[in-house]
């Protein structure tokens, strides 16, 4: 069962993501460990610091399964390319939030949710936990 919308969870999903966007600044793995050759690390930021797209995603994901604990699988990473914009080009992570009225993006580039259909980016894959792999292709 999809989680259903409502104002407060809709407001939940704005806040999170501005808030996440707000505390945490852009910087790519290679520049958070540099010593390390760009390992792809999705890093909770509790208390904001330094990250790229995943840490934003998997960090928004943190704090919305520990709200909605019983929609824990409804909150999942995925990946994509972007289609347009300065980053155009680029592979890039968010998250997804299955909602009864759809799919929403919470994304460090955009300020507000917005449906999975509606966003410019070329989708590749996204977590699943029945797949062995832990990840599957994104189909729209």
């Amino acid at each position: 069962m999809t989680i259903p919308m409502n104002d407060a969870v809709w407001q939940d999903l704005v806040d999170i993501n501005r808030e996440v966007n707000r505390k945490i600044t852009y910087r790519i793995d290679a520049q958070n460990h540099p010593q390390l050759p760009v390992p792809e690390q999705w890093n909770v930021l509790l208390e904001g610091g330094y990250g790229d797209c995943d840490d934003y995603a998997a960090t928004k994901r943190h704090f919305l399964r520990n709200r909605y604990p019983q929609h824990h699988d409804h909150f999942r990473l995925a990946t994509c390319w972007v289609d347009a914009g300065r980053t155009a080009g680029s592979y890039h992570a968010v998250l997804i939030v299955e909602t009864d009225q759809g799919a929403y993006v919470l994304d460090n580039n955009l300020r507000r949710p917005i449906l999975m259909e509606d966003v410019n980016y070329a989708w590749h894959k996204i977590e699943d936990p029945r797949s062995p792999t832990g990840w599957s292709r994104i189909t729209l």
